[in-house]
């Protein structure tokens, strides 16, 4: 299925809900790393960057979106970016870290484990902390939740570019299968449970393993997701 462009690296996909055909975007940001910051992805829809000195978006549809993760104490505030190199002024925010050389190298790994560790811990983690504000990884989490001693505090991102972005993890990911189905469409590794302190070794992860959605959908699976094709999922990339 082709890919219909909205921007110079937006790009969205089909897929089909109850019969009716609709878009799912994804942001290719290795088409952009000669000039992130100037991608045409920021142009008012996900609505145009903040800075370094205000890091409150300036335009769009979410400009005047206030935001705050009320269960971490943090306070309301304007939606953040900062689109950041490290430096105290916005520059090509890391995009050595995910340029198509490195995304195709990260591509050609043949087993899941090392594959996941690679692309979380390059182009996946660069371009969160490269965008800053409420991208930043401290902030801007994965929907998941975060066991403490009495209370369980779930975490949700407040940023649309969070969308385009995991869009494109996705869609990696996706093309990684594709390249050898017979091995690696269930091929799933590492640990159940992440920032574990207690000294106890973390589980094992399984595709037995439940995927909690947090009362979006009910609960599966990990195995019911591992293919865009399959289970609750209809979509290709």
């Amino acid at each position: 299925m082709k890919a219909r462009p909205r921007s110079s690296s937006g790009r969205s996909v089909n897929f089909q809900d109850a019969d009716e055909l609709q878009p799912f975007s994804y942001w290719d940001w290795s088409l952009d790393t000669s000039d992130v910051p100037g991608s045409s992805i920021w142009d008012v829809r996900p609505g145009p960057n903040g800075t370094n000195t205000s890091k409150c978006i300036q335009d769009g549809p979410f400009k005047d979106l206030r935001v705050h993760y009320s269960q971490l104490g943090t306070k309301e505030h304007c939606l953040e970016r900062e689109l950041n190199d490290g430096t105290e002024e916005a520059g090509d925010m890391p995009a050595q870290f995910y340029t198509p050389e490195v995304v195709n190298k990260v591509q050609q790994i043949t087993n899941y484990n090392d594959y996941r560790i690679e692309l979380e811990g390059g182009p996946y983690g660069a371009l969160h902390s490269a965008i800053g504000g409420d991208m930043t990884p401290s902030t801007s989490p994965n929907g998941e939740s975060i066991a403490k001693a009495d209370e369980s505090v779930a975490k949700f991102p407040l940023d649309p570019i969070f969308f385009l972005h995991h869009g494109q993890i996705d869609r990696l990911w996706t093309l990684w299968q594709a390249k050898d189905q017979d091995n690696r469409a269930l091929d799933y590794s590492g640990i159940k449970t992440e920032d574990q302190f207690d000294g106890v070794p973390p589980p094992p992860a399984s595709l037995r393993d439940i995927m909690p959605i947090l009362g979006l959908v009910a609960d599966v699976p990990v195995e019911d997701y591992m293919s865009t094709l399959g289970g609750p999922l209809c979509y290709r990339y």
